[in-house]
């Protein structure tokens, strides 16, 4: 992230280290805050395709699972009722993709995405 980005999500000044998918910032009072969370593209497909082949052949399980992917990747800036009622609509369209859904969020790529509404969701799907 280069000082531009940096002013734009709040940062005026301090540290910022940025490795793997997480930037953690220090702000110049010295307050630490986390400025964003970055998912790769790649590590997203690979995190994902267990659950897109287990919807496979239901056209609009897949359409879900795409656009469930489309949100989980705007990492912090995902709405959470929207990723909650994308598991719950996937769940609906293919019972037998609870496994592959859990396992996906699951995943440490995605840690920090789900807020409490998805981790209801989760908790819900996975107990019926």
């Amino acid at each position: 992230m280069d000082r531009e980005q940096r002013m734009a999500a709040g940062q005026t000044g301090g540290l910022n280290i940025e490795r793997g998918n997480l930037s953690v910032g220090e702000d110049v009072n010295g307050h630490v805050k986390v400025v964003g969370i970055h998912i790769f593209r790649a590590e997203l497909d690979q995190v994902f395709q267990p659950l897109a082949d287990a919807v496979a052949g239901n056209d609009e399980a897949s359409k879900q699972v795409e656009a469930l992917k489309r949100e989980a990747a705007k990492g912090y800036d995902a709405d959470d009722s929207v990723l909650a009622r994308l598991v719950k609509s996937i769940m609906a369209l293919a019972p037998g993709a609870l496994s592959a859904l859990l396992s996906t969020f699951a995943a440490p790529a995605l840690g920090g995405v789900a807020g409490p509404v998805t981790k209801w969701a989760l908790s819900e799907i996975q107990f019926k």
